[in-house]
């Protein structure tokens, strides 16, 4: 009778190990398709998300893309008028212009932390091919000498000037024409120094210079520097972008 009993429970506590068993299997499954539901949910997001990040990427570079032609044309209808200038406008157009090439090359710089390095590269490609055309366009305008001492003031100073004509030393501190920048240009054997009140927040252009020494005070917005050879540049911080070519 007392064996009976026990293989009884024996047989009872079998049974009940098992369904225990069976349920915790069925519970570990479904807890398993839960998960893998789970990470397939979290994978189609973040595709979704890589997709629309995409879009938007390309929604931005299509409206930078808009924006900077626009600029380009401004800027080069104006640089066609250039042969039908007066005389007289010549320094005021040019500042024009300028001012419309320094905005060109502030929205490139403004516009580099959201675009693709190749559109960057391609839209700095732009900017220099743009500042190659205003210089060429100065070059044929421009009056030769832009800087230096006139009338009575140069008289003065003639008869205490010891130095030779290759150590001359130019010092601008004027405002320039329309408060949007200073040109120096067509120098060779000279050393020039730039004003902090003529340079600070505002473009310089140094170009054509040969065996110059330039000294930039204060903190202009941009410099753009071409066909420079065998000079030295002293500037401190620019708060917008430098560009330079045929350096």
């Amino acid at each position: 009778m007392s064996v009976d009993t026990v293989d009884n429970s024996a047989v009872l506590d079998n049974e009940l190990s098992a369904e225990m068993e069976a349920k915790m299997k069925y519970k570990f499954a479904n807890i398993e398709k839960r998960n893998e539901a789970r990470h397939d949910n979290i994978s189609k997001a973040r595709e979704a998300e890589v997709e629309k990040g995409e879009e938007r990427t390309n929604d931005v570079v299509t409206d930078f893309y808009k924006d900077l032609q626009e600029q380009v044309n401004t800027l080069e209808e104006s640089l066609g008028k250039a042969k039908d200038i007066d005389k007289q406008d010549v320094p005021a157009y040019l500042d024009e212009t300028h001012r419309k090439l320094t905005q060109l090359g502030k929205y490139v710089t403004d516009s580099v932390m959201f675009l693709p390095s190749y559109d960057v590269q391609k839209a700095q490609d732009i900017v220099k091919e743009m500042t190659s055309k205003f210089h060429d366009v100065q070059s044929l305008i421009e009056p030769k000498k832009k800087f230096g001492f006139k009338g009575s003031r140069q008289k003065k100073l003639a008869p205490t000037d010891t130095k030779t004509k290759q150590e001359q030393s130019v010092i601008v501190s004027a405002k320039p024409s329309l408060d949007v920048g200073v040109s120096l240009r067509n120098k060779s054997n000279e050393r020039h120094e730039l004003k902090a009140e003529s340079t600070d927040h505002g473009d310089i252009t140094l170009a054509d210079l040969d065996n110059c020494k330039v000294i930039v005070h204060g903190t202009p917005s941009t410099v753009h520097m071409s066909n420079i050879k065998n000079c030295v540049i002293v500037a401190g911080p620019v708060s917008s972008s430098i560009f330079i070519e045929n350096c």
